[in-house]
């Protein structure tokens, strides 16, 4: 695969590129090697509709997991029999696994192989599921903070259709009412920030809160309100309204927030292949047949608006919300139904509605042919069905029973009975379904228990510079450890390992005995620097310097977390990962001196879990006169780093020579060019693995 051809063949032909190669040279998931005539029998499996649907996902970089998920659900549904189904399943989890190991895309848990799945479109969730799930998170032990947001997360999705990026991204701003006219109802509008670039223009739109969900309207209003006084800037209006307290410019992570809305809602369902999506799905759907209907349940019917206990668990629903919405009434016919429905989508017109929803038609037209079926009988029919001599004979059978013009089918249907019994098919079950039954275990309690609730870096530099600030005091460190715990409201015996770790890697010297953390300046200042009140952040004995700018300090964050994350699920390979660093850090910027190619390798495996592979950049010294195509294609084959990303520079040894042909290897990080004089991603990721180690010696 020629990594300089990306452009000119397209991501997804890249991709199935760099996937064939790695299972010609190293094997699939389960065999170790593979013939040339089974990998093309895997390409041929999903290729052709992987790159007929590739614009699905955007940008590969921040590709989401409900894009994938998307983009593999319209692949399965290519599908002409169950048994294909089940192939390209399979060949789809190879890949995926290739890319998550390769690209670190999120990962997807995918149906089990064999097991048969509704096409995505009739995949809805009821409103007694909607209730049932909210009730499984508000009884969860978490955070009451992270409860209110999963909760909310869930109402924009099932009331408002929200896509799951759309939901994440909100802004404080993007919630509009007035909060001294609360007669006066607010929307929420969905529109491109700096967290979120939008699907497309169309995905722009404003959504009436007292239209779609009017009983839900006051929780979101009220936490608005709490957002805003978590912050007393004008700043904290183009912070994202859903955030961990104090960090209002980090998108929260999806084990926060969008996994317990999912394991809720396949508890609740019983069906394990629910994701946020179909929240998405279900307005849609439930919206189009409102929409649709003549008058009130006649596409949409009570039952199915109500809740476990009985209860009304939709809104409007005894409204015309044609009518509300400002549209001509249910019983005019016009076409800007469908338009609304469109915009409040965020679909470009409805043609993309009804591509993605025409089942609902079928369902209306199934109620349409029902009601039809059900007519009013003319005398001459009943002459006929009743088998009786005049039309006064059946004057005298309707008054005997009590019986008032007009007589429909189902009501002589119904007398009837007894005499054509052997006409009539069998009356089903009053219950063909068993009810639901709460759980006796909230799945969440369980579930939540494995996922690390991380502090952020801020957090843990802050409490180590008290730690520091008090001890040159003269206070004992035992005694400004407690209080700093206390302050920060952190466990003493978790805050002093953190101190401990911070002080022996700080500590820790290079091959020429410098410090490996701090220049010679700094470190004869740095108890100055911490206890200094006039100082942003500095350096410390138990801690490096954060990076200063707040978008690296942000992505230090997410790197930190997203670390800890991959030591718990692949402890090996990440302690390899952070090991290399560590042994192999160097001061100056963005600037890792690696000795060979596995090292390089455990390096590019961190990178790409962090996303940052295409931030790196290989800067190969070499001798004089060298053959640089072979030595680019040596380095390409070894890392796989882009052959454009890989340079090559003279030695600077007084000889003109390397040690090897091959030269010797540094790794630049930067999403600039590696000689700038400012690196801000080298700074985020460097001070993240820092805090990796501080956290809890890998």
């Amino acid at each position: 695969m020629n990594s300089g051809n990306t452009e000119a063949n397209g991501v997804m032909v890249t991709l199935l590129a760099g996937w064939c190669k790695k299972l010609i040279r190293r094997g699939g998931r389960v065999k170790s090697k593979l013939t040339i005539s089974t990998v093309t029998t895997y390409l041929s499996n999903i290729a052709r509709s992987l790159i007929a649907h590739e614009q699905m996902i955007g940008e590969l970089e921040i590709a989401t997991t409900d894009e994938w998920e998307k983009l593999y659900e319209t692949v399965l549904n290519d599908a002409k029999t169950s048994a294909s189904r089940i192939r390209i399943q399979s060949r789809l989890h190879d890949f995926h696994h290739y890319l998550s190991n390769a690209y670190a895309v999120p990962p997807i848990a995918f149906e089990a192989v064999g097991q048969q799945q509704h096409r995505v479109d009739v995949n809805i969730i009821t409103p007694a599921e909607y209730r049932r799930a909210i009730a499984i998170i508000e009884s969860s032990k978490q955070n009451q903070r992270f409860k209110t947001i999963q909760k909310l997360v869930l109402i924009l999705g099932y009331r408002l259709g929200l896509r799951r990026s759309e939901s994440a991204s909100l802004l404080l701003h993007d919630i509009a009412y007035l909060p001294d006219r609360p007669e006066i109802s607010g929307d929420v509008i969905v529109r491109a920030n700096k967290f979120h670039s939008g699907k497309s223009y169309s995905a722009t739109r404003r959504l009436p809160l007292w239209l779609l969900m009017p009983e839900e309207q006051t929780i979101l209003v009220e936490w608005v309100q709490q957002r805003r006084g978590e912050v007393t800037t004008h700043s904290v209006e183009k912070q994202l309204l859903f955030c961990r307290s104090g960090d209002g410019n980090s998108l929260l992570e999806d084990k926060m927030l969008f996994r317990p809305i999912q394991i809720a809602l396949k508890a609740v369902s019983g069906d394990k292949n629910l994701r946020y999506h179909h929240l998405r799905h279900s307005f849609v759907t439930f919206t189009l047949l409102r929409l649709l209907e003549r008058k009130p349940d006649e596409l949409l019917e009570r039952i199915w608006a109500k809740d476990d206990n009985g209860h009304i668990a939709m809104p409007n629903v005894s409204a015309d919300i044609s009518d509300l919405a400002g549209l001509p009434p249910q019983h005019r016919p016009s076409r800007k139904r469908l338009w609304q429905l469109a915009l409040w989508a965020g679909h470009a017109s409805p043609d993309e509605t009804l591509s993605s929803y025409s089942h609902s038609l079928d369902w209306a037209l199934g109620k349409a042919l029902s009601q039809r079926f059900d007519l009013a009988l003319s005398i001459d029919q009943q002459l006929t069905l009743l088998n009786l001599p005049s039309k006064t004979a059946i004057t005298s059978w309707r008054n005997r029973r009590g019986l008032k013009l007009p007589i429909y089918a189902s009501e002589l249907l119904q007398l009837l009975k007894e005499q054509r019994s052997h006409f009539i098919a069998n009356t089903p079950p009053e219950k063909p379904y068993n009810t639901y039954q709460p759980l006796d275990q909230n799945p969440l309690n369980i579930a939540m228990k494995e996922v690390g609730d991380w502090p952020d870096v801020s957090l843990i530099y802050q409490s180590l510079r008290l730690i520091e600030q008090l001890s040159h005091t003269g206070m004992y460190i035992e005694d400004a450890v407690h209080q700093s715990a206390k302050r920060y409201a952190l466990d003493p015996a978790r805050l002093r390992r953190w101190y401990k770790h911070g002080k022996g890697f700080k500590s820790d010297k290079t091959n020429r005995h410098n410090s490996k953390f701090s220049r010679k300046k700094q470190f004869n200042r740095r108890s100055h620097l911490a206890t200094s009140s006039s100082i942003y952040m500095p350096e410390l004995e138990s801690c490096i310097a954060p990076p200063l700018k707040p978008s690296a300090l942000r992505d230090a964050n997410l790197f930190f977390h997203t670390m800890l994350d991959w030591n718990e699920s692949n402890p090996e390979i990440s302690i390899n990962s952070f090991k290399t660093f560590l042994r192999h850090i160097q001061r100056s910027t963005g600037h890792i001196t690696l000795p060979n190619a596995k090292s390089i390798n455990d390096i590019l495996a961190l990178l790409r879990i962090l996303r940052c592979f295409k931030h790196t950049y290989l800067v190969v010294k070499v001798d004089k006169g060298v053959s640089e195509k072979k030595i680019i294609a040596y380095w390409f084959d070894a890392t796989s780093i882009p052959k454009n990303r890989i340079e090559l520079v003279p030695t600077s040894s007084p000889s003109g020579r390397t040690r090897y042909w091959y030269g010797n290897a540094d790794l630049k990080i930067t999403r600039g060019h590696y000689t700038d004089n400012e690196q801000p991603l080298w700074e985020a990721i460097r001070f993240a693995v820092f805090m990796v180690l501080v956290h809890g010696d890998p």
